[in-house]
């Protein structure tokens, strides 16, 4: 009986070797394997974000097909590439303001407003907080404000609120139609002024 049952015992013990060393193996090769450094996985992350970000208001929406020349006033104005929308990565605004409102966040992410801003009936005016690209100092920021004309295919005009300033720690906000800019400090204190059109001298002032 001893005799007929060794070479089954033999069989499983062979096996189990047989599997031990595969498991091993296996193991080995797998604690090998070189596995992504979090740093790598975090900048992947970070330039997944920045490429999900419009780079124009054109591409996220904001200059709709209801006012055809928005599109061609913002082309216009930025095809010989000395000014381009205002990226997330441009601002410096304090993170305790950022992660103190959503709306923050969405003026940082998306720098441009729209509506009816010098009240005049016409609701196809827009703003947008952009950059020289020829300029390389921290003035090298604008806030420009588009009029929308009574006869939707005559072109628009830009006006200057700022030019050539320093907007980094700056929003653009509108509430009923009605723009504000939020001033930031680096210890989080902020000034807040409201944008008037001057119809007289046919010009924007910003009025704290």
């Amino acid at each position: 009986m001893y005799i007929k049952t060794f070479p089954v015992t033999a069989s499983f013990c062979l096996i189990a070797l047989i599997c031990y060393g595969c498991g091993r193996a296996s193991s080995n090769i797998n604690s090998s394997t070189p596995q992504p450094h979090q740093d790598e996985v975090q900048n992947q992350n970070q330039r997944t974000t920045k490429s999900n970000i419009p780079k124009d208001p054109i591409e996220a929406g904001f200059l709709s097909d209801s006012y055809p020349k928005r599109k061609e006033t913002w082309m216009r104005f930025t095809k010989d590439g000395r000014y381009r929308w205002a990226r997330p990565e441009d601002f410096h605004i304090p993170e305790i303001a950022k992660n103190s409102s959503d709306a923050i966040m969405f003026a940082i992410q998306y720098p441009i407003v729209n509506g009816d801003l010098n009240h005049d009936g016409i609701y196809g005016d827009f703003a947008a907080i952009v950059i020289d690209t020829t300029q390389t100092d921290e003035k090298s920021y604008g806030l420009v404000i588009f009029n929308a004309p009574a006869n939707k295919q005559q072109d628009y005009e830009p006006y200057w609120l700022y030019h050539k300033e320093d907007l980094s720690k700056a929003v653009i906000q509108a509430f009923s139609d009605v723009i504000y800019v939020k001033f930031y400090s680096a210890d989080n204190n902020k000034s807040i002024c409201e944008v008037k059109w001057d119809k007289a001298k046919g010009k924007y002032f910003c009025r704290p």
